[in-house]
């Protein structure tokens, strides 16, 4: 609800959209969006939120079962508004930095599978093989 205005929205210096569309605030309904001409705009914004609630589940794909379950809605909360949603913009905003160098992500292979890699990467690396959570002790056949 949130996530489409800071991705699409009015870019803040390339950085980051403006939170002038939260809540489908100013969003037709029923027309079409100016960067989608083709579909009614609530349609393309519920397809870029399924992008942005799908990323957070592959990445913690690194620590199944490692983590605890609140730790997982956390991460699944933060992680869109200080990666997906910025990186996002910049790519997909046609004012994001990275747009304006002419960058073009039609397959998401920038905002999701390449930032998404980068972060299953780390938290694979920070978190030992060697140490399961202490609350699964079936890994230690791992």
């Amino acid at each position: 609800m949130i996530g489409f205005s800071l991705t699409f929205g009015r870019s803040w210096g390339g950085v980051i959209g403006s939170p002038e569309h939260a809540f489908f605030i100013n969003i037709p309904l029923q027309d079409c969006y100016s960067l989608a001409d083709s579909i009614p705009a609530l349609l393309f914004a519920t397809y870029q939120m399924m992008f942005a609630l799908m990323v957070p589940v592959i990445v913690t794909g690194a620590w199944a079962e490692k983590l605890q379950f609140h730790s997982f809605i956390v991460f699944c909360i933060l992680w869109p508004f200080f990666v997906y949603y910025p990186v996002a913009h910049w790519v997909w905003n046609p004012d994001g930095w990275l747009g304006k160098f002419g960058v073009l992500d039609f397959a998401g292979t920038v905002t999701l599978k390449s930032f998404t890699r980068s972060t299953h990467t780390r938290a694979h690396k920070a978190d030992s093989p060697s140490t399961p959570h202490p609350a699964s002790p079936h890994l230690w056949s791992l």
